[in-house]
């Protein structure tokens, strides 16, 4: 059984054109009320409707824009894009970064590595050897954060932690 309502949008949302609700169903139609079937029928159109995506691209665009154009001001007036500064960096109150006195002398041992032919693989088992913490076994001991931590590898540095 099947039914058919035509509804000038003008009543709904100020529009000048109608809508045509088809409902097919095991349900006889009296079982359901028929503003029930309205509102049903009435999103069930309005959610699949072609210009509804344009509607969320355009959305998702907008706000990509704006969040593009402030991490580029934010740049451009020497403040830090990033909310977790590198490895070998603090931040201070002021959002500025400061030089991670503890950090600081891996970072440059690892640059020398580097510029001494090293690869990334090299890199880090020579800093595990040396027993070495790793970012997230400083950021552990600094803030209790287990995002990074890994219990028993406190010293074992991967070959994407180095190379970024």
């Amino acid at each position: 059984m099947a039914a058919t309502y035509i509804l000038p949008l003008k009543a709904i949302c100020n529009l000048s054109a109608s809508v045509v609700f088809r409902f097919r169903g095991p349900l006889a139609l009296g079982a359901i009320l028929p503003q029930t079937r309205m509102v049903t029928g009435f999103f069930a159109f309005f959610k699949n409707l072609p210009e509804q995506h344009r509607f969320n691209e355009w959305l998702v665009r907008d706000t990509s824009k704006k969040i593009r154009a402030v991490k580029r001001s934010k740049g451009m007036s020497g403040k830090p894009v990033t909310s977790k500064p590198v490895y070998g960096y603090l931040m201070d109150e002021d959002e500025n970064f400061i030089i991670d006195e503890e950090a600081a002398p891996v970072v440059k041992q690892i640059y020398s590595l580097c510029l001494a032919g090293n690869g990334p693989t090299k890199i880090a088992r020579m800093l595990t050897e040396q027993e070495i913490p790793t970012p997230g076994t400083l950021e552990y001991r600094r803030t209790g954060s287990t995002r990074r931590y890994h219990p028993g590898y406190e010293c074992r540095w991967a070959t994407n932690t180095v190379a970024h």
